[in-house]
């Protein structure tokens, strides 16, 4: 992902190796068992986790009315996904908001994303989305930085 202003954040995983590297941070690397911990909830099928889902109500994200789904987690959290009524599709799961579907070879996808932070909403909008496209290795290849090859950043 490329942000104007601040750089490439690069996020890897390829089935053994988990890190990112970003322009602020330099290259973090994830334990592999981190791919099982709590932050890995969004890229769970909602299918898989049910059993462990409650219903919660129905609370309103941008003005509609969006059925509650909560799940406790480790440390006394709670994880919520919200969804929209009228479509069933995901508008919220804790302080992200999912917007602007659209359909991507039959499949409905949010083309916009709003998450809270400490310094506002950080918004992420793509202009192209596409499934199964052919990933040069080189992708996930470190790429030197100020972090890595001091004075030789790209």
């Amino acid at each position: 992902m490329n942000i104007e202003g601040l750089g490439t954040v690069r996020h890897i995983f390829d089935g053994k190796v988990h890190w990112m590297q970003h322009p602020l941070e330099g290259l973090v690397t994830y334990p592999t068992s981190d791919l099982a911990n709590e932050n890995t909830f969004q890229k769970l099928a909602v299918k898989a986790i049910a059993p462990w889902l409650r219903f919660s109500g129905i609370e309103k994200v941008g003005g509609k009315d969006a059925l509650v789904l909560s799940r406790e987690i480790r440390g006394g959290g709670v994880d919520k996904l919200f969804f929209d009524v009228a479509t069933g599709l995901l508008v919220r799961r804790n302080g992200v908001y999912y917007e602007d579907y659209r359909e991507v070879d039959g499949v409905k996808l949010p083309f916009t994303t709003r998450e809270e932070s400490t310094y506002g909403f950080v918004v992420f909008r793509m202009n192209e989305i596409k499934h199964n496209v052919p990933i040069d290795q080189n992708r996930f290849q470190e790429v030197s930085d100020c972090f890595t090859a001091p004075g030789k950043g790209k």
